[in-house]
């Protein structure tokens, strides 16, 4: 039902229940903002052909992979803390085609962030990162 909206910039459907997103993102090619926190979502299908996403949230979920996230050129904010991505090489993975452009990022209360060295890493794959969880860097 969203289709319609295709000049539509800005989409908070946090604590709605919704499991997947599908094709329920299908033609909305100007997005900027995304907001899905607090849902039952357990990947990121359906994000990949927002090519204008500049924030992207979905905090909160059951989300065990950050598979999807290459095409989104333009993303410099990533809120996905509270999720079950386990493996912190995963999350390099995912992260390393946005390393030029994100600049603030949440993984907190993922196990993968859990590593010792998650910190140290998540900083060192991006260089523009201006805050990582609740903390500024310097």
């Amino acid at each position: 039902g969203l289709a319609p909206l295709r000049a539509l910039r800005r989409l908070s459907l946090q604590s709605n229940r919704l499991a997947e997103l599908g094709a329920g993102l299908a033609g909305l090619d100007r997005l900027e903002e995304l907001y899905l926190s607090h849902n039952g979502l357990s990947s990121l299908a359906g994000v990949e052909a927002l090519v204008n996403l500049r924030i992207l949230d979905v905090a909160a979920n059951r989300i065990a992979s950050f598979e999807g996230l290459a095409g989104l050129a333009r993303l410099t904010d990533f809120w996905a803390n509270d999720n079950a991505v386990e493996s912190l090489d995963a999350v390099e993975d995912s992260l390393k085609p946005l390393r030029e452009t994100l600049t603030c990022v949440y993984l907190r209360g993922n196990p993968a962030a859990a590593h010792a060295q998650y910190k140290l890493r998540v900083r060192h794959l991006l260089p523009r990162l201006e805050q990582l969880d609740d903390s500024p860097l310097e």
